[in-house]
């Protein structure tokens, strides 16, 4: 209960002089006589100035003895009064410091009843606050996480310890990440009263994490495509230059050492042979380099696209042979077959680069079929499927990286440096198109390119 405020108190005093002064009037003019009159009937009546002085020195005596109690009560109340105030601003500093946390913080009773929520609490939550008083988990959260809740809040009453787990709580503006503490509060006598909540956003932490590891995952990536890219490229660039720099010693030692003159023309296909290799090898790696640094301009004309598939199968029309493949080439797209606008000499390099794949990666006896036609939605797509050993569907995205080949340097059993692909791709995005494969191990490879409509001439 709280003590008498200064009003009160002055009021008390003078009510308590009024009495004193009162009951001392009343037995000097009153009472003194009646009872002398029973006690002493010839007791003399005492002047009436000296009832006066009676009157007066008793409650000036009061006035006097109440001076200490009053002065000891007006100092307990100061105290109070300060207490009170020290408190009310403490109470007040710690709200303040709870609702300005960037964190859902909250108290419960140990019996699992909310107790105190901050702001944040409150509003990531879209509780009302002036109402969370009473409530428990099962009241807030969904059936799961307020089960987790009630298990985490029993092992931190448990092992009277911190416990931390990370929790996924729905905001209003959607689930977020929550590294959530619960902690055990004390009484004075050892007890649990009740259990603290202190809980830390984490989502964007956990985002930045999340491409932090692609970021390190790309890299390594990378890494291992140049580290196998240098491998393909030393013994690529190593193979042709041998045979040019073989051949040409042993057209060098003349016919004086047993070379015949008949070998000449054999061995100076060979290092042609050799010398286009390395030639191609240092256009691909040209091609990516302008492609990746946007300094590639189209020189774009109407193509015959027919003629054009028909020109590039014949072109590997003996490396087909070679390995007893059926190539055929047909467009589903006869008479009044758009012609193509596009750069001429890197539709052919795409298509020929497909082709190429198509007879590398194919299995002796298979079939190679190139088609075009035209989509409904007027985009003309050009198809190369093959019957080869096919690619699995996780593999797919890295054949088409630079530089991106399957398998190692040491398993793989066909050449090839992995810009064929790559660079295809772009240059058919370059174009405003795409490139997709289709492909299956054991299955063979279906490569289809689409260029958009507004490139068809004539429909």
């Amino acid at each position: 209960m709280a003590l008498l405020n200064n009003r009160q108190l002055i009021a008390l005093y003078g009510a308590t002089l009024a009495a004193v002064f009162g009951l001392a009037y009343l037995w000097e003019f009153a009472l003194e006589d009646m009872v002398n009159a029973v006690i002493d009937p010839g007791h003399a009546p005492e002047p009436h100035k000296l009832r006066w002085e009676y009157v007066t020195t008793s409650t000036a005596f009061a006035a006097v003895a109440m001076i200490v109690p009053a002065a000891v009560v007006a100092w307990v109340m100061k105290k109070q009064r300060s207490a009170e105030l020290a408190f009310r601003r403490s109470e007040e500093t710690l709200r303040a410091f709870i609702d300005h946390a960037p964190a859902l913080v909250a108290l419960k009773h140990a019996d699992g009843r909310y107790l105190l929520m901050n702001k944040e609490y409150t509003n990531q939550l879209g509780l009302d606050p002036a109402k969370i008083e009473g409530l428990n988990a099962g009241n807030v959260f969904p059936t799961h996480l307020a089960e987790e809740f009630r298990n985490q809040e029993r092992r931190a009453v448990e092992t009277r310890q911190d416990v931390t787990e990370e929790h996924v709580i729905p905001h209003t503006d959607g689930d977020h990440v929550h590294l959530c503490t619960k902690f055990p509060v004390m009484g004075e006598d050892g007890t649990v009263v009740g259990i603290g909540t202190f809980s830390t956003d984490i989502t964007e932490q956990k985002a930045a994490e999340r491409r932090i590891n692609a970021a390190l995952m790309d890299a390594e990536q990378a890494n291992r495509a140049k580290s196998e890219f240098l491998a393909n490229m030393s013994h690529e660039l190593r193979t042709p230059l041998n045979s040019i720099i073989g051949f040409s010693q042993v057209m060098s030692l003349g016919e004086g050492l047993g070379l015949s003159h008949d070998k000449h023309p054999e061995y100076a296909r060979d290092i042609q042979r050799s010398a286009e290799h390395l030639l191609q090898l240092i256009n691909d790696l040209l091609d990516l380099s302008k492609i990746e640094a946007g300094q590639v301009t189209l020189n774009e004309d109407e193509i015959d696209l027919p003629e054009t598939l028909e020109q590039a199968c014949h072109m590997l029309k003996t490396e087909a042979e070679a390995k007893a493949l059926t190539l055929t080439c047909a467009c589903a797209c006869e008479a009044g077959t758009p012609r193509l606008f596009a750069d001429t000499r890197y539709l052919m390099q795409v298509i020929l680069n497909l082709l190429s794949n198509a007879v590398k990666f194919n299995r002796p006896g298979g079939r190679i079929d190139v088609s075009a036609r035209v989509e409904d939605d007027g985009r003309i797509a050009i198809d190369i499927a093959d019957t080869g050993i096919g690619i699995a569907a996780e593999d797919i995205p890295l054949v088409l990286e630079p530089f991106g080949q399957v398998g190692t340097s040491s398993d793989r059993s066909h050449v090839g440096t992995g810009l064929g692909l790559s660079v295809s791709k772009q240059l058919v995005e370059l174009h405003g198109g795409t490139l997709t494969l289709i492909s299956a191990p054991g299955a063979g490879t279906t490569v289809t390119v689409r260029f958009p409509a507004d490139r068809a001439i004539g429909t």
